[in-house]
């Protein structure tokens, strides 16, 4: 009877045990599931909250929300093409955010081959960083599905002739220019590839010449002519041609069009050694309505001649909040009008770019101008918010040339002089950093570098 008894309590003991033990795991189980859907609602929030926030071009908070929702949803499409573009509108140092947005676009586009936008954006961000055997690869497999897509052309054309297969481009431009003989770009392509393909400079000029003829109305295509002649090295022609071309108002032409032939034009008057006229030439076709890219050619040759009552002048046509517009502009316009004493509108342009300080050269910039027209300016200050500048956008000739001013306030002109000559070499159509350099070499009793850098400043 005890024994019986015993056994009863044991089981009993047992049962009450593993009812214990699965209460526990329901429970627990309960728990994680809740916890799951919990997690899960909160990530299906962030997407919602990403996606909305891209839509209205809140790109750092788009990124915040629609990364770790990223992370465990690796699959959807809908939120990782948006996640790409918002991350090509938050620069980082060195480039690093166009890396990111390579490797997430051809996530993308494994996923979704035919996906409407990632494959052309994923072609125009392999020819931004040159690399050529993928933007092959990409544009073959477009051109299969679709032999007539003008960006897959266009990529391939340039892929080609980077890698020195000249006649495999050729043949692609003339492909594409029987689909579009108004294309600026390619034509310009075509007239290098015959040059390194040894056609004579007649050639050259005939085709150049040629084509004129047939878009007499169209003023881009004196710049055609300007660049044979350019190519086969005859100077004078190309500065005439090239006058004649800045004499034309703007070509009737999408704007994106407008602002690659305005900023060909200039840049070329100022490799022909007529800045000036660059610089005259964008005064005179710019509008306020034009694309803010196309301002910030004008505004930028201003600062460098330091025209700042004409760059103060241009403030009002533009909004200090609005976080699409070229930061260097920005900049420029905040410390035109600082020199101006113009404070208010200077703060307003300040406080614009504070509010882009998740973009490193907003952020570089801001500091810059409170360091510089603050009571307490200071020139270590300044060296070391030039020095941050120039780590993260090493060829920018601005931030190499304020880091050469900074370096002589503190006495360091050897340190100046070696940023100055950087910043030429990175604009030389820019005078001035070659005549700083100038003014301090005659300072330190260094008469014929000081002739030297006066040339260069001339030229």
């Amino acid at each position: 009877m005890n024994r019986r008894s015993q056994r009863d309590r044991v089981r009993r003991r047992r049962v009450l045990l593993v009812s214990a033990v699965v209460g526990v795991l329901i429970l627990a189980t309960g728990a994680y599931l809740l916890r799951q859907r919990s997690i899960a609602q909160a990530m299906a929030a962030r997407r919602v909250a990403g996606l909305q926030a891209f839509e209205r071009g809140d790109y750092p908070d788009a990124l915040n929300q629609l990364g770790p929702y990223l992370r465990d949803h690796d699959d959807d499409v809908e939120a990782l093409y948006p996640y790409a573009r918002a991350r090509l509108e938050v620069p980082k140092a060195k480039g690093e955010h166009i890396s990111e947005a390579i490797t997430v676009l051809r996530h993308v586009h494994s996923l979704a081959p035919d996906h409407e936008d990632a494959g052309p954006l994923l072609l125009q961000l392999y020819s931004l960083t040159e690399q050529n055997s993928e933007i092959l690869a990409l544009a073959d497999q477009v051109l299969r599905q679709s032999p007539e897509d003008r960006l897959a052309l266009r990529s391939k054309a340039v892929a080609l002739s980077r890698l020195d297969r000249h006649e495999d481009a050729l043949e692609v431009i003339e492909q594409y220019v029987e689909l579009d003989a108004a294309e600026l770009q390619m034509h310009m392509l075509a007239l290098e590839t015959q040059r390194k393909l040894n056609h004579s400079s007649e050639q050259i000029i005939a085709y150049a010449r040629e084509l004129h003829e047939e878009h007499a109305d169209d003023p881009r295509f004196k710049l055609v002519v300007a660049h044979a002649y350019r190519l086969t090295q005859d100077a004078d022609a190309a500065i005439e041609w090239l006058r004649a071309a800045a004499q034309d108002d703007l070509p009737e032409a999408d704007q994106l069009m407008q602002e690659g032939y305005a900023s060909l034009l200039a840049s070329w008057l100022d490799d022909a050694g007529r800045p000036s006229e660059a610089v005259a030439f964008l005064e005179q076709v710019i509008r306020p309505e034009h694309v803010l890219t196309l301002h910030l050619e004008l505004i930028s040759r201003l600062w460098e001649h330091e025209q700042w009552k004409k760059i103060a002048d241009r403030a009002a046509v533009y909004d200090p909040a609005d976080k699409q517009a070229p930061i260097d502009l920005l900049a420029m316009v905040a410390d035109a009008c600082y020199r101006l004493n113009e404070r208010e509108t200077a703060e307003s342009f300040t406080k614009g770019l504070e509010a882009r300080s998740y973009q490193d050269p907003a952020e570089d910039w801001a500091a810059w101008l409170r360091a510089r027209y603050s009571d307490a300016s200071s020139a270590a200050s300044l060296v070391q918010i030039c020095q941050h500048a120039v780590a993260d956008r090493p060829g920018s000739p601005y931030w190499l040339y304020l880091l050469g001013d900074a370096q002589l306030q503190m006495g360091e002109q050897y340190l100046a002089l070696d940023a100055w000559r950087r910043a030429s070499e990175a604009r030389p159509a820019w005078a001035n950093p070659a005549m700083r350099s100038a003014q301090v070499l005659a300072q330190l009793g260094q008469r014929r570098e000081a002739l030297l850098a006066i040339r260069r400043a001339a030229q």
